[in-house]
């Protein structure tokens, strides 16, 4: 008998009251794989009803259904109860958002103008869990009449709004939410008609960032269309940032890979991969992984050899990472189970007739959360490639035309990848440090030389010496300032990418690394920066995206000193100062004209399709120029002495190494080092985004006693009238003599004066050292 409770309401409106919420707590497979397919292609119910006079409050949301008509989509049944989970109405309904959190709201400004959506639709498409449910059927009046074809026609085109491009994300979450209490609270709703152009909202309390909102656009070079994240938060969070992370729901944890994977002459990569996990929820069959969209899978297998129901793309027009997952059996908390995935696709590079396997750490499944696992891997390759991969080499052997090698990595790692190709090992090695071994092939650089620019062309064939030095070089800088290197035998390869990547004693680095030094020592700061992921994103990890700055932000940072040690500080300021107007003149900020930059704590988000260049101005420049002001801010200006600055770094790294951090853990040492609470600080550069630009004049009184006073006057724009920053000023007593004091300078018209002065100095200099990130008019 099948259970329908939408009947038991409209035949015995009193008895639904007591009629508890169906938790699934198990099912077959197969059923549960034809309910997500029923979800998955959701169709209208015949009945209609009256719907209106309904609010309904989510966090940060208000739905109000004015009177319209609503349809559900038909019930799921799953043991022989049916599940509601959705429907379609047409008529008014307002929706009103204020982001609960200060960067969210600023980022709705950038997108819809305002700081809040309070708007009209003519019809919303509706996903929920059991609250929303019992409180549409509190307000529902049957009608005794079929639903337009053109509002049939119009609820299939909506829904598919949520399964675009085989877009799995909103059926797999819709059905999971009907095995968890917390489910209940799910919902996502697709407003269309009016209002500010399409939306979603969508709270999923399985995300850590339960709340979205998503704006529709189009692809106008070839007439596609997606739906972009404008806002991203958790529940917990609000204006004082505490709680920006919100709370990890991770469903497993992954504890081992046991990998196997082949590479052949056709380039393709077919790997068996066992991943051995620790479960994090009670009761769950569903999970949802993630691997290279190249990478297809072909089967996946339980520990008693039975295979696995899993769901993902099927056109090679929709490729994407997510893979959905339904386990035989539901697994408990504590559970520690295995799956074996089994998948092959190409990975790989083909430039100047030469084969490059350079893969990131996607190209084995994993989770969505920060897992460190420890892995063994066997690679069967064609002999005549060299392959290099992260950890360990434990064996190397010949077996006819392949080479097989085993790699161990018994340190847990977040990622770990490898590198194949026609290349050349390089050894250096020097007495205080582990062995350094360069894999890249010098007639390839000769023919990309070939093809760049006459500047550039010079790129010597002995370019894995210059490459040597620096890696070399910065090592030791690094070791020295942060903490003694700690991850063994270092290799480094050549990619055809434009970009490096940093894994456990393992570097790609892209094109330009292999390129010869410029006078303004970029390369050399880009090999360092790749060097300094060892501290900063392989030895300290960050936790989410908002703290992405602490790895990024704080390698380039890494290479900037690496220049100012090899190479002096005029190099170093130059290349800050380009820092400096690239981030004043790619964009104006938020109390400027035109599109607004997001702030640091925005991590990837600040790339959007009004900001497609923001992600490395803002996480790499901008984020590197923040720890340079906190260097400054701890410089004792009369000894000149950074000894605080270092400690705090040393300390940082020793403290967290094999751990993911937040922001909040950085600034807490901060202010164990400084002595202050530097909210202040964070506020203005990590989670807001003004540019204070100075206007420094200044003027002489002299005393009755034949003393001198500075009168000293600031005016900011840029800012706002709460920001406040201490700035360095230098005071040129003499020729030969400078001193220099810090002054607290506070809104948008400061004051302030030097008392005292046995003479007129020789002039006055705000900012030096470009110590604050700023213009300065003086």
């Amino acid at each position: 008998m099948i259970v329908n409770k939408l009947l038991f309401k409209i035949i015995f409106p009193a008895v639904v009251l007591i009629i508890p919420a169906v938790h699934l707590n198990a099912a077959d497979p197969g059923q549960l794989h034809q309910a997500f397919n029923h979800i998955y292609n959701s169709k209208l119910e015949t009945d209609i009803y009256t719907l209106g006079n309904l609010t309904v409050e989510y966090r940060d949301m208000r739905l109000t259904f004015d009177t319209g008509q609503f349809v559900f989509f038909t019930p799921v049944v799953i043991d022989t109860i049916e599940h509601y989970y959705g429907g379609f109405f047409v008529g008014q309904v307002r929706i009103s958002f204020r982001p609960g959190l200060d960067l969210e709201r600023d980022q709705l400004r950038r997108f819809f103008e305002s700081d809040a959506i309070d708007a009209v639709y003519e019809n919303v498409t509706l996903l929920f869990g059991d609250i929303l449910y019992r409180q549409i059927i509190e307000h529902l009046s049957p009608v005794p009449d079929t639903l337009k074809h053109k509002y049939i026609k119009m609820a299939r085109e909506e829904f598919e709004y949520f399964t675009k491009n085989e877009n799995m994300y909103y059926a797999f979450r819709t059905l999971q939410s009907l095995f968890y209490p917390e489910g209940d609270k799910y919902l996502a709703a697709n407003f269309s008609g009016g209002g500010s152009g399409r939306i979603f909202y969508v709270f999923n309390p399985f995300d850590r960032e339960e709340i979205r909102l998503l704006k529709h656009y189009w692809y106008w070079h070839d007439g596609g269309e997606f739906m972009e994240t404008v806002c991203s938060y958790s529940q917990y969070a609000d204006d004082t940032h505490a709680d920006i992370n919100g709370i990890d729901k991770p469903f497993v944890k992954i504890n081992h890979y046991d990998i196997k994977g082949m590479i052949g002459r056709k380039e393709v990569l077919t790997a068996k991969t066992k991943i051995t996990f620790e479960m994090l929820i009670p009761s769950t069959q569903m999970l949802e992984m993630s691997l290279h969209p190249e990478l297809i899978v072909d089967s996946i297998m339980d520990e008693s050899g039975e295979p696995v129901n899993f769901m993902r793309y099927e056109k090679n027009s929709n490729k994407s990472r997510p893979l959905y997952i339904i386990m035989n059996h539901p697994a408990q908390f504590g559970d520690t189970l295995a799956l074996e995935f089994f998948y092959s696709g190409k990975v790989s590079k083909k430039y100047a007739g030469q084969f490059y396997m350079t893969p990131g750490s996607n190209w084995y499944p994993g989770s969505y959360s920060t897992d460190r696992a420890l892995f063994d891997m066997e690679f069967h390759t064609p002999k005549n490639y060299r392959f290099i991969a992260t950890g360990n080499l434990v064996e190397s052997r010949m077996e006819s035309d392949t080479l097989i090698t085993r790699w161990k990595i018994t340190r847990p790692t977040r990622n770990v990848s490898f590198s194949m190709g026609l290349m050349n090992k390089y050894d250096f090695k020097e007495k205080d440090l582990p062995l350094l071994s360069i894999y890249f092939d010098k007639e390839l650089h000769k023919e990309i030389a070939r093809n760049l620019s006459p500047a550039i062309k010079t790129a010597g064939t002995d370019i894995q010496e210059e490459v040597a030095e620096d890696v070399i070089n910065s090592l030791r800088l690094f070791s020295d300032y942060f903490g003694a290197y700690s991850f063994g035998q270092m290799r480094i390869s050549e990619t055809m990418a434009m970009h490096g990547e940093a894994f456990p004693g393992f570097l790609h680095l892209g094109v330009p690394a292999w390129i010869q030094r410029d006078d303004k020592g970029y390369i050399s700061a880009s090999r360092a920066h790749e060097v300094a992921h060892q501290w900063w994103g392989v030895g300290v990890e960050y936790e989410t995206y908002h703290d992405q700055w602490l790895s990024e932000g704080f390698a380039e940072y890494c290479g900037l000193m690496y220049v100012q040690a090899a190479f002096g500080n005029e190099h170093f300021e130059e290349l800050l100062s380009d820092y400096r107007d690239n981030i004043f003149s790619n964009r104006k900020y938020l109390f400027s004209s035109g599109e607004q930059s997001g702030p640091i704590a925005m991590g990837y988000r600040t790339l959007s399709t009004i900001t497609p260049g923001d992600y490395g101005l803002i996480i790499y420049e901008k984020a590197a120029f923040c720890l340079h002001m906190l260097r400054n801010l701890m410089i004792d200006l009369k000894t000149m002495r950074e000894d605080a600055f270092f400690n705090m770094m040393r300390e940082f790294y020793l403290t967290y190494r094999g751990k993911a951090v937040s922001t909040a853990d950085f600034k807490k040492l901060t202010e164990k080092y400084l002595g202050i609470d530097m909210s202040w600080f964070y506020d203005q550069w990590i989670y807001g985004n003004s540019l204070p630009e100075y206007n420094f004049t200044y003027g002489f009184e002299r005393d009755a006693e034949g003393r001198y006073t500075g009168i000293c006057r600031v005016i900011t724009k840029g800012v706002n009238e709460n920001f406040r920053m201490y700035v360095p000023l230098e005071i040129e007593v003499d020729r030969d003599r400078k001193v220099y004091i810090r002054i607290m300078i506070e809104g948008t018209d400061f004051s302030f004066t030097l008392p005292g002065l046995s003479k007129i100095p020789r002039s006055l200099r705000l900012n030096p050292f470009m110590s604050v990130l700023a213009k300065v008019k003086q």
